[in-house]
């Protein structure tokens, strides 16, 4: 199977394969990324799939929340607080997903969904007379919490121009033949 091999250095692969992804999603094109990394569930789109060849599974927009429970859109919304242990990111401790689930519940139906609604709820939340105290941890970690955000969202490309250019020159070249 003739391929193109892009390398690039200080770039995560997921970011080249995210960028690709997004750009063939936005001109229309069907995209199917095969990994078992869950951080692409969050570009599940009506034109991005994701296959976990572990799995043997393709997960699609039909079917992702079942396995997520929460809208792909959001899904970095709660990896950002959950942490990711792959990528040596902590998230808040003594947070779970059944808590983040319980407390935001629009996060499996709410495509508008944002990471402020996690801090404005945690602000509501500690005026009440006892509140839970994973609020304040949640508050006190904000920082931690908009840095896995970022660190993990790959619907904002790090890439560069230049970068992205040498991305886009590398597809159009000719695949080079099989020895």
């Amino acid at each position: 199977l003739p391929l193109h091999q892009i390398v690039m250095e200080k770039l995560e692969a997921d970011d080249i394969i995210a960028y690709l992804a997004k750009r063939a999603s936005n001109g229309g094109k069907k995209v199917t990324i095969v990994s078992s990394d869950k951080d692409f569930f969050q570009l599940i789109d009506n034109n991005i799939e994701v296959y976990a060849p572990i799995k043997k599974k393709t997960f699609t927009l039909d079917n992702i929340v079942e396995e997520i429970k929460v809208l792909p859109q959001n899904y970095n919304i709660v990896k950002a607080l959950l942490g990711d242990n792959s990528d040596n990111l902590p998230g808040v401790k003594g947070l779970g997903i059944k808590t983040i689930l319980s407390e935001w519940t629009s996060f499996s139906h709410d495509a508008q969904a944002s990471i402020n609604d996690v801090w404005d709820h945690c602000e509501t939340q500690m005026e009440e007379e006892k509140p839970k105290k994973i609020f304040a941890k949640i508050i006190h970690n904000w920082d931690r919490v908009l840095k896995n955000y970022e660190l993990m969202n790959l619907h904002n490309t790090v890439l560069d121009d230049k970068e992205k250019n040498h991305i886009l020159d590398k597809i159009k070249s000719d695949v080079p033949n099989l020895q």
